[in-house]
Order: C-alpha cells, then structure tokens, then sequence
C-alpha cells in the first residue's frame, strides 16, 4: 500500500516537472531539471508515446498493401485534380477543333488542322504553322491551299521538320483571279449569295493586311454597280483545286480612282478576319483536285 502511495507521488511529481515546470521562471529550472530527470524523462516518453496514438492521423494502404498517411493520400488526391483537369482542358481543345473542322462544310473530309505558332519576322506577310501529331508536318508540301471556314488564306509556301511556313493572300507577293459576289435576299428567311456579272479580274496582296485589284476601269465598276461590302471570291482555276473554287477571299471595304491610272479604280478587298491574329488553319490534302 505504502509502496503505491510513493508510485503514484512520484508520477504526480514526475508529470508537474514534464508539464507545468518548465514554465517556471529560470531561478529554479536547472535544479528542478536535476531534481526530477529520475522520474520526468520515462513519464514524458509515456506521455509523448500516448499522444501519437490518440492524436496521429491514421494510416491508409493502398492497392498493393502499402501504408498512407492521410496527408500523402491528400497530396495523391490533388495530383489527380490537376491530371483531371488538364485532361478536360485538351478535351475542350479536340472539341474545339472539331467544331472549327466542320464549319469547313464539304471541304471538311479533306482538311487538316494546324496551330499557328506565330508570325514571320521578315517582310513577308506569313505565318508558322506546327502539329502536335508527330510526322503530320512531312505530308504537308508547297503550294496546298490554307483555309478557315471565313476563306482563304493563303498557301503553303516552306515546310521543315518542326513547322511550315504559310504565305498570306495579303502578301506583297501574293496575285490571284476573283470574282464578285452579293448576298440577295430572296425572302424573309432566305438569303443567297449571287454572282455579280463582272468579269473575272487579278488581285494582289498590298502587304498591310489587304488585297488590291486595279484592272476594273471606274466605267466597269459603275457597269456592274459594285460597291462596298460585296463579296470577293476565288476564281483561279489554273493556281487552285476545283474544290475551292468560290471560296471568300475577303469584302470590297472601299472604292476609288487608281491614282496611277484615274481612269481605273482601286477597289480595296479586306479578308473577314485578321489573317496576322490567327490562332488554327486548316491545309487542304494535296491529293484534292
């Protein structure tokens, strides 16, 4: 009896040493620290041994029958998140992409879609053009046609084994036969677009984002009664498939007398988007005729 009354004074005394003690001022912690280390270092390993099994996170085990804490199996959780969410990130891609391939109509089937990686740094108005799918940039070669669903775009004119160059319709360098065209409307729910009796005539690249055409005197534009906002379209059989023929190059954006030549005009022909901000093209298979 007497023996447990001195068992549990010592425990009593050993856990106010671990415990409350040590907050005590610095005066009495040396000797206090060698009064009591006897009994204060085996009931603060009991007291340390006791808190870890009451408090620590459990364990987990996984497939293969090894032990997880909870803060590894937290971290596996986010890398999963983040995995989950890159892949619906390149899913939306696909579907985007699918969704732009098909407003390609016809053409379509025959299409390939590439990413624009940026623009040409010479003075040439191009852009450069890659694939995430290996070796899909060796069937390009030169002089495929390059469309988006608003048109042409121009052609491939390099290609090399990490991207291709594209040379735009508004190119300096750049000529092409068109004709024109006007949106009629043929009913409250119908509107076609109609071929203008104009004869077909050249058109160039002006460099700046446009195209030029200068071969229609003012006494033939007024004839065909063409005027802003008419549409131009491709009709060059003898530089481009058959398949896109009729295709929009751009819309008549102004009209005026060629200052070279006043009796002709300078009809100036804008594409309908922003070739030089494009981010997709497509490249029409070269076996399409």
């Amino acid at each position: 009896m007497r023996f447990n009354r001195v068992f549990w004074l010592l425990m009593a005394m050993g856990i106010t040493s671990a415990l409350v003690l040590p907050t005590a001022g610095d005066r009495f912690k040396g000797k206090l620290d060698i009064l009591f280390v006897p009994v204060s270092a085996p009931v603060r390993g009991i007291t340390m041994a006791l808190h870890d099994h009451l408090f620590s996170r459990p364990a987990a085990r996984d497939d293969q029958g090894n032990t997880q804490t909870l803060d590894q199996l937290k971290i596996e959780n986010e890398a999963l998140r983040n995995n989950v969410s890159n892949l619906k990130v390149e899913l939306d891609d696909i579907y985007k992409r699918v969704a732009e391939t098909d407003k390609m109509g016809n053409l379509a089937p025959f299409c390939e879609p590439f990413k624009v990686s940026g623009g040409d740094s010479g003075e040439h108005q191009s852009l450069l053009i890659t694939s995430e799918t290996i070796g899909t940039l060796l069937h390009l070669s030169e002089q495929m046609p390059v469309l988006r669903p608003e048109g042409i775009v121009g052609k491939v004119e390099h290609t090399g084994p990490g991207e291709a160059r594209v040379r735009l319709i508004t190119d300096r360098s750049f000529h092409l036969t068109v004709t024109f065209a006007r949106f009629i409307n043929q009913s409250t729910e119908n509107i076609a677009l109609q071929e203008l009796a104009a004869p077909p005539t050249s058109a160039r690249g002006d460099g700046k984002g446009k195209m030029l055409i200068s071969q229609l005197s003012l006494e033939q534009v007024k004839e065909y009664q063409l005027t802003e906002g008419d549409r131009v379209l491709l009709h060059d059989p003898d530089g481009w498939p058959a398949v896109v023929q009729g295709q929009t190059i751009g819309r008549i954006a102004a009209i005026g007398p060629d200052a070279r030549h006043p009796k002709f005009a300078e009809i100036v022909v804008t594409p309908l988007v922003d070739l030089g901000r494009l981010r997709e093209v497509m490249v029409l298979d070269k076996s399409v005729h």
